[in-house]
């Protein structure tokens, strides 16, 4: 039997919703809040690993993952926030460092573990800064300022690469812009509550009506993070089947 030997870590459900249109899922195994699936893509073996929002989930996630199936590399894959505004929305980004808020000047090698077909479309010369949570407009625009172009957020990357230059494992970041540079972001608090509650029907609508301007904000979002989830479909299938 084939071991997997790629360990490709996400987030959230709707990051890998139409890659697992195209993967098919041999085993799924619980790991705290999240799970790890032995899966196959084209023939190729590899585990897609649910941990869970913000950078201590994925660090639970990575010490589970590398306990139970030990492999060879990470990869972490999910959606990533514009900071320039030549980075638009749905572009993929591999970027060339990773740094974290709390150290500006210390930045982390992201490994060229990968191997991707001549013409594959995606961004090489990013900085990723990892910060605590939503990065709105102004954050972004402070940000750019202080770190110059060429610029993406997220708020795992730093985390996992701290981990794994530790660990020895190698690790690369597989990310896809899911709100752009001028994209109006709904308050963390109402994301929050409307996802938690699992607004549908009559509760939905109250909401668009009680909170117009919150909730355009969110369908715009959501809107990104659907074009998103098609670019990572797209290039992890290229990465898993290279």
């Amino acid at each position: 039997m084939t071991i997997p030997t790629t360990a490709v870590i996400y987030s959230l459900d709707k990051e890998m919703v139409f890659l697992k249109n195209d993967i098919e899922v041999q085993e799924t195994r619980n790991l705290g809040k999240g799970t790890i699936e032995t899966c196959t893509c084209q023939g190729n073996m590899f585990y897609l690993v649910k941990a869970g929002v913000g950078g201590d989930q994925v660090v639970r996630a990575l010490e589970g993952v590398v306990k139970a199936v030990k492999p060879k590399r990470i990869i972490l894959a999910g959606y990533a926030g514009s900071a320039d505004p030549e980075l638009k929305v749905g572009k993929v980004i591999i970027p060339e460092k990773v740094i974290t808020l709390d150290s500006k000047v210390e930045t982390i090698p992201v490994n060229s573990v990968i191997d991707l077909p001549p013409g594959a479309d995606y961004r090489s010369n990013i900085t990723l800064c990892t910060v605590p949570g939503l990065c709105f407009k102004k954050d972004k625009r402070k940000l750019r300022k202080e770190l110059g172009p060429n610029l993406a957020v997220d708020m795992e990357s730093g985390f996992c690469g701290e981990w794994t230059r530790k660990k020895g494992i190698p690790f690369t970041v597989v990310k896809a812009i899911s709100d752009g540079y001028d994209t109006a972001l709904p308050s963390a608090e109402f994301v929050t509550s409307f996802f938690e509650k699992k607004q549908q029907g009559g509760q939905l609508l109250k909401q668009m009506i009680l909170h117009p301007v919150q909730y355009r904000r969110l369908a715009g979002l959501n809107k990104g993070c659907i074009a998103a989830a098609h670019s990572l479909s797209r290039i992890l299938k290229e990465i898993l089947t290279a």
